[in-house]
């Protein structure tokens, strides 16, 4: 697998990870979901180029 992957799927099982700790201590997750939402999108689905890493 590639390196960049990997790392992206680590964050997001981080950022789900942190939305069960919030939910089980009952701290505000109506107001942390949407955020934890759109952390995962971004991490997911924002391309990340790497330098000097050229399609031909």
């Amino acid at each position: 697998m590639d390196r960049t992957l990997l790392i992206r799927l680590g964050l997001t099982a981080l950022l789900i990870l942190a939305y069960v700790v919030v939910a089980a201590l009952e701290i505000s997750p109506e107001l942390i979901a949407p955020i934890i939402v759109i952390a995962i999108a971004l991490i997911l689905f924002v391309p990340m180029g790497r330098k000097g890493d050229r399609k031909r």
